[in-house]
């Protein structure tokens, strides 16, 4: 049978502390380039978003980046009504309830349903395209700065 042969490293510990403040320092830059993406797509994405009442526009948010079981880091931006992904993928053409839509938009208040014609009206993922190389480059540059800086 073999044998096993027995290293033992002696001075590891300290090594092993560097290893994790570097991968602090370097978690702690990438989550304030990824929030500085968030903001960038958030403000993006209401300059792009069709305006009726303003209020999906206004609901456009985003989240404080946070890590994924210790590996990823994201952030998210969006909407939490109801009928935001509709407008940014757009809907098979249907009748939709108004409430009192009607009355603020001229429309007779007796008016219940108005046919929508679903068209698509993208206002999120664009504004991450336009985004997504400039938050590419601030996590690049916020890993090598942090590298440097020891």
């Amino acid at each position: 049978m073999g044998g096993f042969m027995e290293v033992k490293l002696e001075g590891m510990s300290g090594a092993l502390n560097k290893i994790r403040a570097l991968k602090d320092r370097i978690n702690d830059q990438v989550m304030k380039a990824v929030l500085a993406g968030a903001i960038d797509v958030e403000a993006d994405a209401k300059d792009l978003c069709p305006v009726d009442t303003g209020r999906l526009q206004n609901s456009i948010t985003h989240t404080e980046p946070k890590a994924v079981l210790g590996a990823e880091i994201s952030a998210k931006v969006g909407s939490n009504l109801e009928y935001a992904p509709a407008v940014e993928f757009g809907t098979k053409p249907h009748l939709a309830p108004v409430g009192n839509w009607p009355g603020k938009h001229g429309f007779a208040k007796s008016v219940h349903f108005l046919f929508v014609s679903g068209k698509k009206q993208p206002y999120l993922y664009p504004a991450l395209q336009k985004n997504f190389n400039q938050i590419s480059k601030r996590i690049e540059k916020a890993v090598k700065e942090t590298e440097k800086t020891k």
